[in-house]
């Protein structure tokens, strides 16, 4: 079963070679061991993504470097990787924000200029693609999740992608050391069962991200471009975000508020741009499990009450 698992994500993400995980967090683990990097190295992560990308970093031994973010694209590109980098940095997580691919193309050609190891975060983002280039086949190392939520939801589960020969000899030695954190078998024949239903699980966060951009007219809200397989469609509320999150709640719906910026977890980070996003983001469900009336409940909720004083 693992080869059949692997074979497959290799032939739909374009890769070499694939190494399967425990969990997304845990291929990030695996990901900085692998590359034998000096005990306490820097490496660089977007203020807003999971803070699971944050404990990895400490689990491995490193240090993070927390850069700001796109105000457009919610994540980091080349321009805050510029200003956030260090000449003691390793490594730079690209993390492909609620779904929405960043410029990553511009984020390897930093990291080559650089000389330093790119890491592709696709967990939220897999299934979308950048010409006919897939999310997931960028940088040196590519990082997927099945858990909750996923564009691929299997229950847990995660992946380590190279086209490194010496990398994924790396990748199996750790995984074969500590067993306990390889994908369990049943996870493997769910993710097998799934993985071509990939393409049309994306279309439809697609549509139902196009049916809230062009549904909500409140003035309060302000909507990304829906033009992408997001994991939750992510949009901002310009004033009283809690109270909007709260009123949903009472009304039996719910809207979440992923992902608080990490800047204060990081000494010296500057991060205004995620700070400011932190206090503003809401995340509305879109995925193929989400129901038409869910959907409409949600969008007639946000026109009726997002503008409220």
């Amino acid at each position: 079963m693992v080869l059949k698992t692997t074979n497959k994500l290799a032939s739909v993400f374009a890769r070499d070679h694939v190494n399967l995980t425990a969990n997304g967090s845990i291929a990030i683990y695996i990901a900085l061991k692998a590359l034998d990097l000096m005990p306490q190295s820097s490496i660089m992560m977007p203020s807003i993504c999971c803070p699971s990308v944050l404990s990895a970093i400490h689990l491995a031994g490193h240090k993070p470097i927390i850069a700001d973010i796109d105000p457009v694209t919610f994540a980091t590109e080349r321009k805050q990787a510029e200003l956030a980098y260090t000449p003691d940095c390793k490594v730079i997580i690209a993390v492909h924000a609620y779904g929405r691919p960043c410029d990553i193309l511009d984020l390897c050609q930093f990291c080559k200029e650089k000389g330093v190891v790119l890491i592709e975060d696709a967990c939220l983002g897999y299934g979308n693609y950048i010409g006919h280039q897939p999310i997931g086949s960028f940088g040196d190392i590519s990082i997927l999740s099945f858990g909750y939520d996923k564009p691929l939801s299997c229950d847990g589960g995660g992946s380590l992608m190279t086209n490194d020969n010496k990398l994924a000899t790396r990748f199996t030695q750790l995984l074969a050391q500590n067993p306990i954190l390889s994908m369990l078998p049943k996870t493997q024949e769910l993710l097998v069962e799934k993985l071509p239903l990939l393409p049309e699980y994306v279309r439809a966060r697609i549509a139902n991200s196009k049916r809230y951009y062009s549904e909500i007219v409140a003035k309060n809200i302000s909507c990304p471009e829906p033009d992408w397989g997001y994991w939750r469609l992510p949009v901002l509320a310009k004033i009283n975000r809690d109270k909007i999150v709260k009123t949903a709640a009472m009304n039996d719906l719910i809207i979440t508020t992923h992902y608080r910026s990490l800047s204060g977890l990081a000494t010296f980070s500057n991060s205004p741009i995620a700070d400011e996003i932190d206090q503003q983001i809401m995340n509305l469900f879109v995925r193929a499990e989400t129901s038409s009336n869910e959907i409409e409940r949600t969008i007639t909720f946000l026109n009726e009450h997002a503008d409220d004083k």
